[in-house]
């Protein structure tokens, strides 16, 4: 989500594309997707992978 976490977004934060603020927006909504997509994930398929009965 920050500049420092891995060397792509180092390489384009210190050509001066993007600013901070833009990076931590874009990381935050994709985080955000992440969450709800392992929820919907995990109620999905996980007591059928985890073979758990009701």
């Amino acid at each position: 989500m920050l500049p420092v976490a891995n060397f792509p977004n180092a390489t384009v934060f210190a050509n001066g594309l993007l600013t901070i603020p833009d990076m931590a927006i874009t990381g935050l909504g994709l985080n955000i997707l992440g969450i709800l997509w392992i929820n919907f994930w995990v109620n999905s398929y996980g007591g059928w992978i985890s073979d758990v009965k009701d």
